[in-house]
């Protein structure tokens, strides 16, 4: 027979580090010094990718007490294999070598003691043996076995953690195995070898008739059907027969008249072969037909491709962790499949079918331009890259020289081939995979299908994982991207004719904006970040504009900024305080889980409290004591007993006079004098009449970026009849107008005096009606209180989900009912017509809405 290589060997791919190897031994030697020192040790690890216990070390003197390198996970075919499913340590005080399960030990062996013990995280995760090596030395007893436990879970779990978590790391290593089954001939074939003491040979029928042939040294052939000279399929019925070698085959590997014993496993495509006539009796028998029935159970499990089960194992452990970084998630994923798919590079980049860009979110190998998010297609329709031509013809595609390729982008000069696959939930993409190699002609139609399968795997993963919502816009990039959009520091939206000054503002440079420039100049050019900064201005002229100017100019600029806006919350302590601080699960009625505030997650960030003038003076004090501290703000979440650090910088800003809420008592004095520090005030629009121009032009620009092929034509005469309104509405209030001139009252995309004067018309008409006057907490809860039954799903929910009744109207029902019923919730749905079968669902609702207030402050 020729020889092959081996299979895969675990030992040789995980090998032990010295410090791990040094754990132990210093185990060993403390465990014989208190019990003696005739003890054998086996530690073993359990794979649970090829569901085998693997001896990962082991220290038995001189004994020549060798266990099996590895052992399928079955409670019956060994004693460690049955331990591991045991929550106590397994003790024999006298072993009986005779028993089946005792085959892993050496003949020459007669241990009579033998302990197993457990290393448990979640669950058993690994084994100690200890075998009593020689018969008249017995030192263990029962009441020892919990010490013996609690110094292996002491000493030795974060070294079992560790190679476990390794061994997850070589799935893919252990992924060019073909099949899963690979292993089991192994060991059946040491398996018999030893409880025979005789050389074996394992045949059996892979397809066809083709034929494999394999020793218990892991070396293998393939007969075919010429060489085999009768057919497995007439021996089924037997279990055992004896042949001469040259009635088996022609194959000279043994003399032709040496006789052979043959085993016959069903369902009769394996058969073993052992040197000589075995002869069975006794106890021997037993152990034998006992190995034969195990064992032609894990011959019918049907084989698995490991490199399919690898992936997905692997997948279930990096991706299905929600509590990890999704940016460590991607990095992994592509660190793992670069090398594994044979490849120098690789991207990893989701598709914004809202933007229409490439976000990249990882990538691996060396790139000498830095890789930045692209829009799909540049100026003339065509895809800007590779990746981009993938998305839009949506199948995987192949570039077996990049130098000739229309759509290839010189990410690094080193790259000569490339092959790129999409990835894909449902039939939609999410985003794209590519990989690349220095060689020329590196890849083949066959890497494709495996880069698509592999993709398709990755889109499986993140959906049943439920992160793709995540994966959008969680990621640092992702929100860095989308502020970046919002807030109009997006390149691609810009008009030519205008400047942008800090990348996003709009304003004459000699004009009434000239202050505001000057003051974000000098406060980040001043090094004091610790200072906080009030952005003041009426509605609608560019607070949260000027803000990100002001971050993104900045040394936090490269991170996405934090906003909080505390108009939405209706004046509730409770919530405004876990909007910015965070709150511990059970800390008030619809707590049911941990959050973390938006002080939290600035850290090393910029946070914006939008609207701090409505925060209720019950908080004012708690977020006046947080920026008392500089950067670095220790903080307790609502609840919690634990002071937690933030390096935050913190911008306030708001609509109101402050100082006129002092004066009324609903602005604490210090706070409004902590804010005022450095403070930057935005002119209205009336003041800045000269900027209308350009920010016309801006509009216009993003406006054609949204309609391919339009040019929109102004007029000075439109120009003019802007510059004479007095816009109380401010840069959002003509940003409208513009808008609904164009789509209202422009054809052909030009933007005329007529076009301008109706859409004024438009909005002073929505003015002068005004919106619908607001009704009270108290007079709406009166209004439903006569309603009768199921009123407050047809007043109140209603509308409320129709956008009718906002989220402060809400809460002031809430707010109004709970005073009635003096804090009792079931008494106020009663009174509001709620069934009594119906509680739950309006307890839900008021959650679900954030409207639910604590019972507690009513009662008082």
């Amino acid at each position: 027979m020729q020889s092959v290589t081996a299979p895969f060997q675990f030992e040789s791919n995980l090998a032990l580090p010295q410090q791990e190897i040094d754990v132990f031994q210093k185990f060993i030697h403390e465990i014989r010094g208190i019990y003696g020192e005739d003890w054998g040790f086996v530690f073993d690890i359990k794979d649970n990718i090829s569901q085998v216990l693997r001896c990962i070390y082991s220290d038995t003197h001189d004994s020549k007490l060798l266990p099996l390198g590895h052992i399928p996970i079955a409670a019956n075919l060994s004693w460690r294999s049955m331990a591991l499913t045991m929550q106590e340590p397994l003790f024999f005080d006298s072993l009986d070598l005779d028993d089946p399960r005792s085959f892993y030990l050496q003949r020459t062996i007669r241990p009579r003691q033998m302990a197993v013990f457990q290393i448990k995280a979640d669950a058993n995760i690994g084994l100690v043996s200890m075998f009593g090596l020689k018969e008249s030395k017995v030192t263990i007893r029962e009441q020892d076995l919990a010490s013996i436990q609690h110094r292996c879970q002491e000493q030795l779990l974060v070294v079992f953690q560790k190679l476990s978590w390794r061994l997850e790391q070589h799935v893919m290593d252990q992924a060019t195995r073909a099949i899963r089954q690979q292993e089991t001939p192994i060991f059946i074939c040491q398996l018999f070898n030893r409880l025979l003491e005789l050389p074996v040979l394992l045949i059996r029928r892979l397809n066809g008739d083709t034929y494999q042939a394999l020793n218990q040294s892991g070396l293998e052939d393939d007969f075919d059907c010429n060489r085999l000279l009768f057919n497995l399929k007439d021996r089924e019925q037997q279990v055992f027969f004896t042949a001469e070698w040259q009635h088996i085959t022609k194959d000279s590997s043994f003399p032709p008249d040496q006789t052979m014993t043959g085993i016959v496993f069903k369902p009769g495509n394996t058969i073993l072969l052992c040197k000589g006539v075995v002869r069975l009796t006794g106890r021997t028998k037993d152990n034998i037909f006992h190995y034969i029935e195990q064992i032609e159970k894990l011959l019918k499990r049907k084989p698995v491709p490991i490199s399919t089960l690898s992936f997905l194992v692997y997948l279930q452990h990096w991706v299905r962790s929600q509590d990890r970084d999704i940016n460590v998630i991607f990095q992994h994923l592509i660190d793992t499949l670069v090398p594994f798919l044979g490849a120098d590079f690789g991207t990893l980049a989701l598709y914004s079918r809202e933007q229409n860009r490439l976000m990249f979110v990882s990538q691996a190998g060396e790139f000498t331009n830095p890789l930045k998010d692209l829009p799909l297609v540049d100026k003339n329709g065509e895809p800007t890259s590779i990746a981009a031509h993938v998305i839009r013809m949506n199948k995987p595609y192949l570039v077996p020289d990049v130098r000739k390729d229309r759509y290839y982008r010189a990410f690094n000069p080193a790259i000569r081939s490339e092959i790129c696959a999409p990835i894909r939930v449902r039939g939609e993409i999410i985003g794209v995979f590519s990989i690349s190699s220095r060689e020329l002609h590196h890849f083949h139609q066959l890497e494709l299908g495996k880069l698509l399968f592999y993709c398709d795997q990755i889109g499986i993963a993140l959906l049943q994982a439920g992160i793709l919502d995540k994966a959008f816009t969680e990621t640092e990039e992702a929100q860095k991207q989308a502020q970046d959009v919002r807030f109009g520091f997006d390149q691609h939206t810009h008009a030519k004719e205008v400047q942008y000054t800090f990348g996003n503002l709009v304003g004459h440079p000699q004009g009434a904006m000239r202050a505001v420039f000057d003051a974000i100049h000098k406060i980040n050019n001043s090094g004091r970040e610790d200072l906080n900064v009030l952005i003041t201005g009426e509605t609608g002229c560019g607070k949260e504009m000027v803000s990100f100017a002001l971050h993104n100019s900045s040394q936090r600029g490269k991170k996405p900024m934090v906003v909080t806006n505390f108009a939405s919350f209706g004046g509730d302590p409770n919530l405004i305080q876990s909007e910015l601080f965070g709150h511990e699960k059970g800390s008030f009625s619809g707590a049911t889980n941990r959050r973390i505030g938006c002080i939290e997650q600035a850290h090393e960030t910029t946070l914006l409290i939008d609207e701090v003038g409505d925060i209720v003076p019950s908080v004012q004090i708690k977020l006046l004591r947080v920026l008392q501290q500089g950067n670095n703000k220790k903080f307790q979440r609502l609840g919690g007993q634990d002071h937690i650090s933030s390096n935050v910088r913190v911008l306030a800003a708001t609509h109101q006079n402050l100082w006129n809420l002092v004066e009324q008592g609903k602005f604490r004095e210090d706070l409004f004098y902590r804010l005022q520090t450095l403070v930057i005030r935005i002119p209205p629009l009336r003041e800045r009449l000269e900027d209308i121009p350009l920010l016309l032009t801006h509009f216009c620009a993003r406006y054609e970026r949204k309609v391919a092929g339009l040019k929109i034509q102004t007029s000075n005469r439109a120009v003019q009849t802007l510059q004479d309104y007095a816009w109380p509405g401010n840069v959002r209030q003509l940003e409208a107008v513009i808008n609904r001139a164009l789509v209202m009252f422009s054809e052909n995309g030009e933007l005329t005096e007529e076009a301008v004067k109706r859409s004024l018309a438009a909005e002073m008409r929505h003015a002068a009606s005004g919106p619908p006057a607001q009704q009270s907490g108290t007079s709406l809860f009166r209004q439903v209180c006569k309603g009768g039954e199921n009123a407050f799903w047809e007043h109140i929910q209603k509308p409320y989900r129709n956008h009718d009744l906002t989220h402060g109207q809400l809460v002031e029902l809430v707010r109004e009912a709970l005073t009635e019923s003096k804090g009792s919730y079931k008494q106020a749905a009663a009174a509001m017509g709620v069934a009594e079968s119906d509680y739950n669902r309006f307890l839900d609702f008021l959650k679900n809405s954030r409207a639910k207030l604590d019972y507690r402050e009513f009662r008082r």
